[in-house]
């Protein structure tokens, strides 16, 4: 499924909720790709783990703080992957 086909199962519903007499479906659809993107969780995982190794600082807790978030994303992500 692709993002906009998600995104349009759910538009209409989304749009007669709000009770916005304002909001245009149509225009709505068109601007999906501006507003939407998407990355892969092996990215998000490299992603992280290269800016991990790339942290630094003089401060010994500020540094095992970014590594304590970097293994929780990376671990969450293996879990869930």
């Amino acid at each position: 499924m692709t993002i906009e086909e998600a995104v349009l199962g759910e538009l209409l519903s989304v749009v007669e909720e709000t009770r916005n007499s304002q909001l245009d479906v149509e225009r709505l659809q068109s601007q999906i790709d501006d507003v939407f993107c998407w990355i892969p969780w092996e990215k998000v995982d490299e992603v992280v783990r290269t800016q991990e190794a790339a942290f630094t600082s003089s401060d010994p807790s500020g540094i095992a703080s970014v590594r304590r978030l970097a293994g929780s994303i990376n671990d969450a992500i293996t879990w869930h992957g």
